[in-house]
């Protein structure tokens, strides 16, 4: 298997990657970096959004869906392009098998200009237990924030959001009407399946792209338990994390409790996504 840095490189303006690192670049290892956790549709775009007037000439990294591209898919020459989700999914379980850090593994190894030091970082976003753990160790001045949604919340959200990255090949039964499948009891409660099919019923929304975006929550979670994400989280050693818990509060709220570079007296009240604790490693 190859080296997945290889040589140093821009991947984004400002944002680089590979070696060796050319003066007045350095790694993120001492800098401060808010990471934002979770799957698919649970905020992390919007918190992002809600977070950049509280930050002193904030820099956003790369997004994941940019290093998957720039990184992963120039490692095994995939085409990212004629990609749909789940055939990403595949392609980044892949890297995992090869690289148990994950994504994690490459945005411990990015490199910014040393002008930046001073600035705060912002990173969307880390999946999955496996990422969470290495990006905790390798990224000692990062703060780890995790945003939790129920698989129904993140289904509306893909299906409002109506953007093109989120295909799906279509299957082989194509346009013909065909009922829910029973797994979705293992997603959703009663009345939310009743309401999906009432939807579909009504003409509102399509069998295929209710199955399209289906398709994605369910393929998610089988490759990023949430679950094990946040056993994950509270794994983390104590002594090295402070814990800002934001189950009745707005989570911007609640980072900026928790993140001492985040304006507390600017924090907007306005409720955002349901979020957990916030952790901040601390060596």
């Amino acid at each position: 298997m190859g080296n997945p840095l290889g040589r140093f490189r821009e991947i984004a303006p400002g944002c680089a990657i590979g070696g060796p690192l050319p003066a007045g670049w350095q790694l993120l290892l001492d800098l401060d970096l808010l990471v934002l956790c979770g799957l698919t549709g649970v905020g992390k775009t919007t918190t992002m959004a809600m977070l950049r007037p509280m930050l002193d000439r904030v820099v956003d990294l790369p997004e994941r869906r940019q290093l998957v591209d720039q990184v992963v898919a120039d490692l095994y020459r995939a085409n990212t392009a004629a990609l749909d989700r789940i055939e990403r999914f595949a392609l980044t379980a892949r890297f995992r098998a090869d690289h148990p850090g994950g994504v994690a593994e490459i945005l411990s190894q990015l490199a910014v200009p040393q002008d930046l030091r001073a600035a705060p970082l912002m990173f969307d976003g880390l999946r999955g237990a496996d990422e969470i753990r290495h990006a905790a160790t390798a990224l000692p001045q990062a703060r780890f924030v995790a945003l939790l949604a129920t698989d129904f919340m993140r289904l509306n959200r893909l299906l409002r959001r109506a953007e093109a990255f989120d295909r799906v090949a279509a299957s082989a039964e194509g346009g013909m009407r065909r009922p829910l499948p029973p797994s979705l009891d293992a997603l959703f409660t009663r009345p939310e399946i009743e309401e999906l099919e009432e939807r579909v019923a009504s003409g509102t929304l399509s069998e295929t792209e209710l199955a399209a975006k289906l398709a994605i929550v369910r393929e998610e979670r089988l490759n990023y338990d949430p679950d094990r994400m946040m056993a994950a989280f509270i794994e983390i050693d104590p002594a090295q994390n402070s814990i800002a818990a934001a189950s009745e509060a707005s989570p911007i709220t609640a980072i900026a409790n928790g993140v001492p570079w985040v304006a507390v007296s600017s924090a907007p009240t306005t409720s955002g996504p349901e979020m957990w604790p916030v952790r901040s490693s601390r060596r």
